[in-house]
């Protein structure tokens, strides 16, 4: 699992693995089986290194097309943004004291 952790924190996050990443927002199912791969770390590679990789376990997990997941998960996450930042908020909580 530690492995898997620095490889997601390491650098910034390549297209197939914040494509996986966004599709867990809209996915229980996809959230649950993801995160189960910490247990075994080599099982997140090829999908988090390779785009089709990427989009074939989405819909795979999903049952649904990647694109759908995706393009909700990012909806999802711009609508977040501009909630927030049209009611004055900050997009990122303030650091604890």
């Amino acid at each position: 699992a530690r492995f898997a952790l620095a490889y997601l924190a390491e650098k910034p996050l390549d297209a197939p693995a914040l494509e996986v990443l966004v599709a867990t927002s809209q996915s229980r199912q996809l959230a649950d089986d993801f995160f189960s791969h910490f247990n075994e770390p080599r099982e997140f590679f090829p999908m988090l290194t390779e785009l089709g990789a990427a989009r074939d376990y989405i819909s795979e997990t999903t049952g649904r097309h990647w694109l759908v997941s995706t393009i909700r998960g990012w909806t999802r996450i711009v609508l977040h943004q501009l909630r927030q930042k049209l009611a004055g908020r900050p997009l990122t909580p303030k650091p604890a004291r």
